[in-house]
């Protein structure tokens, strides 16, 4: 209803969301474009997808699929959201996602530290194995500040492959000449090149390093 009305007053606005697979109905996102959306970004996690249903994260794999192809197809941006350091991956695990992660038709990719956010499975976990007090907090996604180690990584190996996920996702030739052919004039151009200055400046040259 929120959406019909945006277009029945002829919103001028653009916007993105979080959107989760199960979401997905071919007719909601049609709407969802026609009303201004111009970007979803969409949980997907891991390709390990016995972890993520331990963790409480279910969703079909085929529907995930379907709602890709359908939002390129309407010219929605997709940003794919991943987790480095679940409890139990290894690092085959990490790096089967991120192989995964490059073989998705997505636009732009996130890859996060696990955190144990409150209330969460995460959390309980590293509570129990004594890999954090109780209260404790200063845990992050980026890797910037306190790291959540797992039974098989320890916070230089997670970091070392979050700065692998971030080279190996924007820094594939197919990639940079997709974002060029979606170039939509010459300040669109100065915003992507000045995002890629950041992107290169903050990982790729490791300018920001993390105080361990």
């Amino acid at each position: 209803q929120i959406l019909e009305k945006m277009i029945e007053n002829n919103f001028k606005f653009s916007w993105s969301t979080y959107f989760h697979p199960n979401q997905y109905a071919a007719d909601f996102l049609k709407l969802m474009k026609k009303a201004g959306c111009h970007t979803i970004i969409i949980g997907i996690e891991s390709k390990n997808f016995d972890q993520l249903r331990k963790m409480g994260r279910v969703f079909s794999e085929d529907k995930l699929n379907a709602l890709i192809a359908h939002a390129n197809r309407l010219q929605i941006n997709i940003c794919g959201d991943f987790i480095i350091g679940l409890p139990e991956e290894n690092e085959i695990d990490v790096l089967n996602t991120l192989e995964y992660a490059n073989q998705l038709n997505i636009d732009f990719a996130s890859f996060n530290i696990a955190t144990p956010l409150p209330n969460t499975l995460i959390r309980s976990i590293a509570l129990s194995k004594g890999r954090m007090k109780s209260g404790e907090h200063g845990f992050d996604t980026t890797g910037r500040s306190n790291i959540l180690e797992t039974d098989h990584m320890n916070v230089k190996k997670l970091l070392e492959l979050r700065d692998k996920a971030i080279k190996g996702f924007y820094l594939r030739p197919h990639y940079i000449l997709k974002r060029m052919q979606r170039l939509r004039g010459f300040e669109h151009l100065i915003i992507q090149l000045q995002e890629m200055s950041e992107l290169f400046k903050n990982t790729i040259l490791n300018f920001k390093k993390p105080v361990i």
